[in-house]
């Protein structure tokens, strides 16, 4: 391999593991997020309890948040699995082969990224229309 090749390499590697690093701390945001949306209701559920309305838009928010939590931190395990074998591409020979694997791993973390997002997203609105109707 020439250096330019060897430079051009490296300067990808380096790319990937810098756009891997935003969406794993993306991730660990929102499900900080999520968790804090989590703590923060059932304490104000906690503090109101009696005369409150539209309880039920607030338990499935829950059941979102905590999916959500769950899905983040599956996304963020699936992304470290798939920066190790980017990395690495080396340990796979066949051309082929690893293109297919990066397709797989990539349409995983789509999915994975999609219902991560919706699930935070339902469950926020779900918090904001138990709001308004207590308000």
């Amino acid at each position: 391999m020439s250096p330019a090749t060897l430079d051009s390499n490296l300067e990808e590697r380096k790319l990937f593991l810098e756009r891997a690093k935003f969406f794993r701390e993306h991730v660990q945001t929102v499900i900080n997020l999520a968790t804090g949306s989590l703590v923060l209701s059932v304490t104000f559920l906690h503090d109101k309890s009696g005369t409150l309305k539209r309880t039920g838009c607030l338990k499935v928010s829950w059941a979102f948040l905590v999916a959500a939590i769950v899905f983040g931190s599956v996304y963020n395990y699936f992304l470290s699995l798939y920066t190790k074998r980017h990395t690495k591409p080396s340990e796979i020979e066949e051309y082929a082969k690893r293109e297919k694997l990066e397709r797989v791993d990539a349409l995983v973390l789509s999915l994975l990224s999609g219902i991560f997002h919706l699930l935070f997203v339902g469950a926020l609105i779900l918090v904001l229309l138990f709001g308004i109707a207590n308000v």
